[in-house]
């Protein structure tokens, strides 16, 4: 069961297959160390992402309901890559479902990203996590780029606000013994 707004899903997937802004890293488990999708996967996500705007802007044209339901599947889709677009991830991990849920992250050094913020309007001391995803370490230099341009758009995004402060993106390397998506 996921529960979402239609017209801001809508803008999501139109923005990732437009601009090409989500890195997509293939944690295959048959590979030695993640790299970053080929082309033709790349491709293969995109056809994907597209026919799940196609079935949602089939939802969003009817206005005779304000809450819809409906059923899209396929065995072909990777939902950790479908979910890391949604959530709004720079970077998704992707790898072949259909042969194992098995990667290839355990013991290799991954930089993970925490984004959080303190809700004031509860307490002063409440923090509350937005963000929390990883991207290989050896990939990081590559993806700079990318990853301060979703930052500056978070930041952004929290100066718009007022029911926030303290507003924090953080790093650290870590090398897990096993990573379960």
């Amino acid at each position: 069961v996921l529960i979402i707004n239609l017209e801001l899903m809508c803008l999501c997937l139109e923005s990732v297959l437009l601009s090409n802004n989500v890195i997509f890293i293939d944690i295959s488990a048959f590979r030695p160390c993640p790299t970053f999708s080929n082309p033709e996967n790349v491709d293969l996500i995109k056809s994907h992402l597209l026919e799940i705007l196609n079935h949602v802007k089939a939802l969003t044209e009817d206005t005779s309901q304000t809450i819809s339901s409906s059923e899209i599947f396929s065995t072909e889709w990777n939902l950790c890559t479908l979910f890391g677009v949604l959530l709004g991830y720079p970077a998704s991990y992707n790898f072949p479902t259909q042969k194992s849920s098995d990667n290839c992250l355990t013991l290799i050094p991954l930089r993970v990203f925490t984004v959080q913020a303190t809700f004031c309007m509860v307490n002063s001391d409440f923090k509350v996590r937005f963000y929390s995803f990883s991207i290989p370490e050896l990939l990081y230099p590559d993806m700079k780029t990318n990853l301060s341009a979703w930052c500056e758009k978070l930041k952004d995004a929290f100066k718009a606000q007022k029911e926030f402060a303290d507003f924090c993106i953080a790093s650290e390397v870590v090398a897990l013994s096993a990573v379960a998506l």
